[in-house]
Order: structure tokens, then sequence, then C-alpha cells
């Protein structure tokens, strides 16, 4: 697997709700390079549930400087991944040097970005 790198991104999508039953979210990003979704639950990978679903999507807000998830489309962002066909891990603020992890957050539990 290559590096991991960071590139510049907009929100172009920002979903909320409900899926099989676990309260849930996804940012859908575009850059020159491609698109990505991040966010969701599976039992395997992520499983955000109802309270790590609202602390996540707060923090998310916190680091992005957006008081209202709808506002987020159009958001410029950045984005770092695990290199080409490898998955998106962490979303930034595009100028300050503010990260959200979904991976590591839900290794520490709800608490601040």
């Amino acid at each position: 697997m290559d590096r991991p790198r960071i590139v510049n991104a907009k929100i172009v999508r920002a979903m909320l709700g409900v899926n099989r039953g676990i309260m849930t979210f996804y940012l859908f990003c575009e850059w020159v390079g491609g698109e990505y979704g991040f966010g969701g639950c599976s039992k395997e990978g992520l499983n955000i549930v109802q309270d790590h679903t609202y602390q996540a999507t707060c923090n998310i807000l916190k680091v992005l400087e957006v008081d209202i998830w709808e506002k987020l489309p159009g958001t410029l962002i950045r984005i770092e991944d695990e290199g080409p066909g490898g998955r998106l891990t962490r979303i930034g603020h595009i100028m300050e040097d503010r990260w959200f992890d979904v991976g590591e957050y839900m290794k520490v539990g709800v608490g601040d970005a």
C-alpha cells in the first residue's frame, strides 16, 4: 500500500439518518483525483451507534467550523487517505491543522476531536 496522502476536496453531499436501525452519517467528497464517501456503519468496520453518531457529527462540525449539518455541502476540506485504492482515513479543516479521524475516534470513545 502507498503512503498516506493529503489533498484538498469539497463536500458535495452530507447525509444524516438511520441505516439498518443505527443512526449514521456520510459525507461525500470530491477532488481532482476522484470521489470518496466518509462515515457509515458496518459490523466488521465502523459501528457508529446513536451516542457516537451524535458526538462524531458534533466533532466534524467543530473541526470544519460549520454550525449546521445542512451547510456542509460546498465546504472545502482536506482529506487524508491510504493512497490510490485505499480508504479515506481523516477529514480536516481547509486551513487549520484540525482533523477528525473516525477510526481513531472510535478507539478512544466519545470525546472531543
